[in-house]
C-alpha cells in the first residue's frame, strides 16, 4: 500500500482528564472534508466505496492503527469512525494521521473487532458502516448482534444513527444468553439516550439482562440500567437473596441527548458510581431491594435493549425513546475514561483539529532525487577531479618530453 497523502488529526489535551495517559483508548472521529469524497465525486479517493483511507499512528503512514469505519459518506466526504489509539497521552497534544489515496486498494482497511480491547463484551454503534447494514451488529469479537422485536426504527442519533422503540406496541431489541456477557467481577455500562415523549409510564430498560425469556421477567437476573417514570434512574442486579436497585434522582429535559455511565462491583455496595455528561452525580443514590449486594446471579439471561415493561411482562407504550453508542465493559472504566469520552463524542470537531493535506509521494520522490543527487553530484566530482588529475599528468608527461627532448638535443 502506498498513499499519496495524510491529514494529522491533533488532539486537545484540555479535553483528556487524568493524571496518567490512556492505553488503548478507544475515541470517536468525526470529520468532513472534500479529499475524503471519491474521485467520481470531486474527491481523491479512487475505490468507489472510500476504502483507500486509513488510521495510522505515525506521519510515515507505516504502523496503521485498529478502526472501525461508522460511517463514510463518499459524496460528501463525511468519515466517522471509532479508532484505537495505542496511548492518548493526558498532558500534552496527540496526533494520529488520516493516510489516503491508494489505487490499489480494493478493501476496507478496517479492523473492527480489533478496534475494541477484549475486555468490551458488546459494542453496538447502531451505524450502517460501509455494508450500510451493520446498525444491529455487535462490534467485538464476541457477535453479541442483535435481533429485532417488532420493528425499532434506524434514525438519527448522537452519534451517526440510533435505535427509536417510539412507534408501536413491542419494539425493542435483544441478544440471546452468551458467556461473555455474564460478568461477575466489575461491569461498566456507557450509552447515550434520550426521550422525547414528556408523558412517560412505564419502566424503560435501557440496557439489561433480566429476562429468561423475551415474555417472564426472572426475579434472579443478571444486571441492567433502567429509567423509571418517577424520574430515577437505576442499576440493578440479582444476587441469591433477591434484586437489588440503586436509584439516583434524575432531572432529565426531553429531547436531549444524555451520556451515561454507570460502573459496579458486584458485591461491593459502596462501589457504585453514576456519571452524566461526564459528572459524578452518585452522591444521594441508595440502595433498595430484597437482596443484600452480594455476588451477582449466573443464570441464562437475553439481554434487552430500549425495552419498556410491566411486572407481568414486556412492552412498549410509545414513550419516544432512542439509545445509541451501547458499551458493555467487564472492569472499572473510572471517572476520567468517562469524562473523557464525554468530551470526546459530545463534541469529536473541537476534541480533534484535522491539518491540511500533505503530499506523502512528492515529499518522498524529493527525498529520494535529493540523494540521488547528491550521489550523482559527489560521483561526478570524484570523475572529474580524476580526469583533471590523468589530465595534469598527462600534459606534465608531454611538457616534459618535449622540453626534456629539446634539451638533449641542445
Amino acid at each position: 500500500m502506498a498513499y499519496s497523502y495524510y491529514r494529522e488529526l491533533t488532539s486537545d489535551n484540555t479535553k483528556v482528564i487524568g493524571t496518567s495517559n490512556f492505553t488503548n483508548y478507544v475515541a470517536l472521529v468525526d470529520v468532513t472534508n472534500d479529499d475524503f469524497k471519491t474521485t467520481a465525486n470531486g474527491g481523491l479517493l479512487e475505490n468507489a466505496n472510500g476504502y483507500d483511507l486509513a488510521f495510522f499512528d505515525d506521519s510515515g503512514l507505516s504502523t496503521q492503527i485498529d478502526h472501525h469505519i461508522l460511517l463514510h459518506d463518499v459524496t460528501t466526504g463525511h468519515v466517522i469512525a471509532k479508532v484505537e489509539i495505542p496511548i492518548l497521552l493526558y498532558n500534552s497534544d496527540d496526533s494520529i494521521y488520516i493516510g489516503y489515496t491508494d489505487s490499489g486498494i480494493s478493501a476496507s482497511q478496517e479492523d473492527i473487532a480489533g478496534t475494541y480491547p477484549t475486555s468490551f463484551k458488546a459494542v453496538y454503534p447502531f451505524d450502517p458502516g460501509y455494508s450500510g447494514s451493520d446498525q444491529l451488529l455487535d462490534a467485538t469479537s464476541n457477535n453479541n448482534d442483535l435481533t429485532n422485536s417488532g420493528t425499532t426504527e434506524d434514525t438519527s442519533g448522537k452519534i451517526a444513527s440510533s435505535r427509536d422503540n417510539a412507534d408501536t406496541v413491542s419494539q425493542y431489541l435483544y441478544a440471546g444468553d452468551d458467556p461473555s456477557l455474564k460478568i461477575t467481577g466489575s461491569i461498566s455500562i456507557k450509552c447515550w439516550f434520550k426521550f422525547d415523549n414528556s408523558s412517560r409510564s412505564d419502566i424503560v430498560y435501557m440496557v439489561g439482562k433480566e429476562r429468561s425469556n423475551l415474555s417472564t421477567k426472572n426475579n434472579t437476573g443478571n444486571y441492567g440500567l433502567r429509567y423509571d417514570p418517577s424520574g430515577i434512574m437505576y442499576f440493578f442486579y440479582f444476587d441469591t437473596g433477591g434484586s437489588n436497585f440503586w436509584g439516583k434522582s434524575l432531572s432529565l429535559t426531553n429531547n436531549t441527548w444524555y451520556h451515561v455511565v454507570v460502573e459496579y462491583t458486584f458485591g461491593t455496595g459502596s462501589s457504585i458510581k453514576l456519571y452524566i455528561d461526564g459528572v459524578d452525580v452518585t452522591s444521594g443514590g441508595s440502595w433498595a431491594g430484597s437482596g443484600s449486594q452480594g455476588a451477582v446471579g449466573t443464570e441464562s439471561n437475553w439481554l434487552t435493549i430500549g425495552a419498556e415493561a410491566v411486572e407481568s411482562g414486556i412492552r412498549n407504550d410509545d414513550e419516544g425513546f432512542q439509545i445509541d453508542d451501547i458499551m458493555i465493559h467487564s472492569g472499572i472504566l473510572g471517572n476520567d475514561w468517562a469524562t473523557t469520552n464525554y468530551n470526546n463524542e459530545d463534541s469529536p470537531a473541537t476534541f480533534w483539529t484535522l491539518g491540511s493535506r500533505v503530499e506523502v509521494s512528492a515529499g518522498g520522490n524529493i527525498d529520494k532525487f535529493g540523494d540521488i543527487s547528491w550521489a550523482n553530484i559527489s560521483k561526478a566530482g570524484d570523475v572529474a577531479k580524476a580526469s583533471i588529475s590523468k589530465i595534469g599528468d598527462v600534459a606534465n608527461m608531454v611538457i616534459s618530453t618535449l622540453f626534456g627532448g629539446q634539451h638533449a638535443r641542445a
